[in-house]
C-alpha cells in the first residue's frame, strides 16, 4: 500500500511540475487587495493573447495568455517576492503559434522609369518613324490610323512649257491610311531604333482635279485606287525633343508574287509615287508611271513648347524628278503646309492630318 501511495505521490508531483511548467508568469496591475505577511497581492488584469503552446506531452497542452508587462508584484511557482524594478514577463516557449503573424513582403527593387519617347512618336505626318507608342520603350507592335485631307494648292508656279502662277486651286483629296509596323530594335544611346512595317492608303476622292474641277464643279469622284508598300525605317533621338530618321518603301506588291491575278485583286494597285502626281495637275503626264521605290527622311526639332517636323518623299526612278515635303507644326489644330517640287515648277499646299494609335491601346 505504501508503495502505491508513493507512486501516486510521485505522479501528483510530476503533474504539479507539469502544470507549473505550462502556467505562464502573470503580471498584475496593482489594485487594493489583501496581503500575506509582508507581501501584498493584487487583482490580476492580464491582456490575453491567443497563443497555443505544446510540449512533449501534447495531452497537457493548454491555451495560455501573455499579459502586458507592468511594474507589479509577481508570483513565480510558489515563491513570493516583490521586484524593485519593472521586469518584463517572459512568454512561455511554444513549439508553434496557433495564429501565425502574417508576413508582409516588400519589394525593394528599382522603380520602373518610363523611357522618354520623342514627341513625333510613331509618325510625322503620313510617314512612319521607327518608334512605337509603347509607354516604357520605343520597340514593339504599333498600328496607327490616319485621316488626311489635302485642301488644295495655295500657290502653284510653272516655269515650262508656259510660265504661269495659279492661286487657291482646290484638290479635295481624302486619304485614309493604315500603318502597321513592328519596331524590333529599341532606340538607345548606342544604336538607333529600327522598324519594319506595312503602309496602305485608300484614296476616297480620286485624282488631282486642279482648275478644271473648280470650273465644272465636278464634286467628289470616288476611286478604287489604293497605295500600298512595305518599308524599313531607322530613327534616332538627338535629345531635347529632336530626332531624325531615314527609310525606304517598296511598292508593286503584286509584282512580288509574280503578278498573280489573285494577288492583283486583293493587293494595292498603286505605289507611293502615285500620291505626288495627284497633288498637281502639272504632273498628270506622269500619273501612270509606277516608280516602285521611294526614299524618305524625317526631321523633328523642338522649339520651346512647339514641335516642328518635316518629312521628305522622293520616289525613284521617275520623270520630272518630283519630291514632296510635308510639314507638321504641333499646337496648330492639325492644319499643316506641304511643298512639292518637280522639274519645271513647284506648289505650296495646305492639308489637314490626324493620326490615331490603335495598338498599343495606351501610350
Amino acid at each position: 500500500m505504501k508503495f502505491i501511495f508513493y507512486v501516486e505521490l510521485a505522479f501528483c508531483g510530476l503533474w504539479t511540475a507539469l502544470v507549473f511548467a505550462q502556467t505562464p508568469i502573470v503580471s498584475m496591475s496593482p489594485t487594493s487587495g489583501s496581503t500575506i505577511g509582508s507581501a501584498q497581492f493584487f487583482s490580476p488584469t492580464p491582456t490575453p493573447t491567443a497563443t497555443s503552446a505544446f510540449n512533449f506531452l501534447n495531452a497537457f497542452a493548454t491555451a495560455t495568455t501573455t499579459p502586458t508587462p507592468t511594474a507589479t508584484s509577481f508570483i513565480s511557482g510558489i515563491k513570493l517576492f516583490q521586484p524593485s524594478e519593472p521586469t518584463s514577463t517572459p512568454t512561455p516557449e511554444a513549439f508553434f503559434s496557433a495564429t501565425p503573424t502574417p508576413t508582409e513582403f516588400i519589394y525593394y527593387g528599382p522603380t520602373p522609369t518610363p523611357t522618354a519617347t520623342p514627341i513625333n512618336r510613331s509618325g510625322i505626318a503620313l510617314l512612319p518613324t521607327a518608334f512605337s507608342n509603347n509607354r516604357y520603350r520605343t520597340s514593339g507592335w504599333n498600328l496607327d490610323l490616319l485621316f488626311t485631307y489635302y485642301i488644295g494648292s495655295i500657290l502653284q508656279k510653272n516655269f515650262q512649257p508656259t510660265p504661269n502662277i495659279n492661286y487657291l486651286t482646290p484638290l479635295r483629296l481624302w486619304l485614309f491610311t493604315a500603318d502597321l509596323k513592328y519596331a524590333w530594335l529599341n532606340d538607345t544611346e548606342n544604336h538607333p531604333g529600327i522598324a519594319t512595317g506595312y503602309f496602305q492608303t485608300f484614296i476616297v476622292n480620286g485624282s488631282a482635279q486642279g482648275a478644271s474641277a473648280a470650273s465644272n464643279n465636278s464634286g467628289f469622284q470616288f476611286t478604287t485606287n489604293s497605295i500600298g508598300s512595305i518599308y524599313t525605317v531607322v530613327s534616332k533621338r538627338l535629345g531635347g525633343g529632336s530626332s531624325v530618321g531615314v527609310g525606304i518603301m517598296r511598292g508593286n506588291l503584286a509584282g512580288l508574287f509574280g503578278n498573280s491575278p489573285t494577288f492583283n485583286r486583293i493587293l494595292p494597285n498603286r505605289n507611293p509615287s502615285y500620291l505626288l502626281t495627284l497633288l498637281s495637275p502639272s504632273l498628270s503626264s506622269i500619273e501612270n508611271e509606277e516608280a516602285p521605290n521611294m526614299f524618305f527622311s524625317e526631321f523633328s526639332i523642338s522649339l520651346g513648347k512647339t514641335q516642328l517636323e518635316f518629312e521628305l518623299w522622293k520616289p525613284f526612278p521617275m520623270d520630272l524628278s518630283p519630291f514632296l515635303i510635308n510639314t507638321r507644326v504641333s499646337r496648330l489644330f492639325s492644319f499643316n503646309l506641304a511643298f512639292e517640287h518637280w522639274i519645271g515648277g513647284y506648289s505650296l499646299l495646305g492639308y489637314f492630318n490626324v493620326r490615331f494609335t490603335i495598338i498599343p491601346s495606351s501610350s
